[in-house]
């Protein structure tokens, strides 16, 4: 036992020692924000660029990007905006183009972003652009920012990063993390490269990078699901530094969803990976041969923070092992290994109360996305709808589920089906559809699915949905249902919505306002749900044009108390 132990405690030694190394380079170089930028030379504007916006099922979304690249600071003849619909289900093309951007629809398979901009960047390189600006659909643009990257461009940057703000930092713990986290890496990483005189680093949207470079890589030649992170690596080992540009201010949407969250990391880390096989090697071999070793080195350093998370993480798991060895009282082992405890937000727990209580009773009635299976268990256990359903994408959750209506003793009251959204479902089987914590577009792309839900008599939908309130409300109403309930719900500083529809066929098109708040004043918490919409509402209010009557809408809301 005692080599066990000292074999384990020289592992995570070793361990630790490779992370304060690590951790120690980026401590110290992130000291150095603190240090000025010197601004840019002001020159008359000249550089034409091509805005680029690869856009999936944004039809709701991206018009207020479209507004504030139109609201630029900058000459409207050298820019003209390309939005790239893909794989699209709804009418983002139509959208695009009547909000004024020109639209190159991609008429060939693409699986990442990266292979939409390679697309588009064969289509337009033709037009003899300076330089490609990229953003992605749920953006908010400062008006100054391509001045500044023109600014940047004549001074010399083949490739700059702009500063990546927030739209949405206090919409819950989430989004706040996310936006800590942008703030961050722009202060502590790109602020202390752009002093240091190394390379910033290209983060996924509100970047520029010239048609020079672009040729010099043999065009947009990213293969990885990181096409920023390989973008940057490219161009580190090209003797291109990404320049850092701080006033060239975008405005980006963070997840409010956990599960969200946890994909889109997992896409991040499984891309990062995919660029440390493609070029950490070459980056060790650029640095020993001379060539701006200090670049390459610092480079090679963000492609090893998967590495170091899983590195952190063992060294963990063995000091605790190692403690629980050695701790002088065996019944006291299995709580020092024990480190975390996973917690839920309360958040949409409530919601799916509150959606409970709109389920039509003596119905049958399906939750979609069951998760866990907590809302099914609930409505099993209540005994008043004849038959309960709950239904999930994966086969692990539904697993769960069973073990929560199980312990609930309710599992001879309930169904579990393995499926896509309403495929597990007939028309007419229930009377109530509950979806619950999923996005708004989620939403409504699930019910399009489905066209016996839209259908007179059909059946009610009860939803929760994670994020877009306000687009999901315009969708209703538009597409023939009605609003027969509208429930604000706070939980863990965060607000929900908990919203029954029922299909009439009558289509309108709402005010604003009317999707902004909906039927939730008729609450006692309407007003708190209110003034946490109103809250968010200055940063959308910079994509819309001043004079317009969406903005004298919006104008009118924020001054009144």
């Amino acid at each position: 036992m005692e080599w066990i132990v000292m074999l384990i405690k020289a592992l995570a030694g070793t361990a630790g020692s490779l992370l304060a190394l690590w951790g120690g380079y980026y401590l110290v170089s992130g000291l150095m924000c603190w240090r000025g930028q010197r601004p840019f030379p002001v020159r008359p504007a000249r550089t034409k660029f091509a805005v680029l916006i690869a856009a999936r099922n944004e039809e709701l979304v991206i018009g207020p990007l479209i507004n504030s690249l139109l609201m630029q600071d900058y000459p409207p003849e050298l820019y003209d905006i390309w939005v790239i619909p893909n794989n699209c289900t709804d009418h983002t093309a139509r959208a695009a183009a009547g909000f004024g951007a020109r639209v190159l629809k991609c008429d060939r398979p693409v699986k990442s972003k990266g292979e939409v901009l390679r697309f588009a960047y064969a289509r337009l390189r033709g037009r003899r652009y300076d330089a490609c600006c990229v953003f992605d659909a749920d953006n908010v643009v400062d008006s100054r920012f391509l001045r500044e990257m023109d600014l940047a461009y004549q001074a010399g940057a083949g490739a700059a990063q702009g500063y990546r703000d927030s739209k949405n930092p206090y919409d819950n713990p989430l989004s706040g993390c996310y936006s800590i986290y942008y703030w961050m890496m722009d202060r502590f990483y790109n602020q202390s490269r752009a002093a240091m005189g190394l390379s910033a680093m290209i983060n996924g949207t509100g970047f520029m990078v010239s048609a020079r470079v672009l040729e010099g890589l043999g065009g947009w030649n990213t293969h990885t699901l990181s096409e920023d992170l390989e973008m940057t690596v490219q161009c580190a080992l090209a003797g291109e530094r990404v320049v850092w540009v701080p006033r060239a201010i975008t405005y980006d949407e963070q997840p409010l969803d956990y599960a969200v969250s946890v994909t889109q990391r997992r896409r991040w880390t499984s891309g990062t990976i995919q660029v440390a096989g493609r070029y950490l090697s070459r980056l060790g071999q650029g640095a020993e041969q001379g060539s701006r070793p200090l670049v390459l080195a610092d480079v090679a350093a963000l492609l090893v923070v998967p590495f170091y998370q899983a590195a952190a993480l063992g060294g963990l798991i063995l000091s605790s092992v190692s403690a629980a060895l050695t701790c002088p009282r065996i019944e006291l082992a299995p709580w020092v290994l024990l480190t975390a405890a996973l917690t839920q937000l309360a958040g949409m727990t409530l919601g799916a109360t509150a959606a409970a209580a709109l389920v039509r009773e003596g119905e049958p009635v399906a939750d979609i996305g069951c998760d866990h299976g907590k809302l099914t268990a609930v409505l099993a256990a209540s005994g008043k709808y004849p038959k309960v359903i709950g239904a999930d994408l994966r086969p692990g959750p539904l697993a769960k589920a069973k073990q929560t209506l199980e312990h609930a003793h309710c599992e001879d009251r309930a169904e579990l089906r393995l499926g896509d959204g309403l495929s597990v479902l007939s028309a007419g089987e229930v009377g109530t559809i509950v979806l619950a914590g999923v996005s708004a577009q989620t939403t409504w792309e699930i019910i399009e699915k489905a066209p016996w839900v839209s259908q007179p008599g059909g059946p009610r939908l009860v939803m929760v949905p994670a994020t877009r309130h306000r687009e999901l409300r315009r969708w209703l109403w538009e597409h023939g249902f009605a609003l027969v309930a509208d429930r604000p719900v706070q939980a863990a500083g965060r607000w929900y919505a908990v919203m029954a529809a029922e299909y009439t066929g009558e289509t309108r098109t709402p005010t604003f306002t009317e999707c902004l708040f909906g039927g939730t004043g008729e609450w006692p918490e309407g007003a708190g749900y209110a003034a946490w919409q109103k809250a968010k509402l200055p940063r959308f209010r910079l994509g819309v044009p001043d004079g317009t009557p969406l903005a004298e809408e919006i104008d009118q809301i924020l001054r009144e108390d």
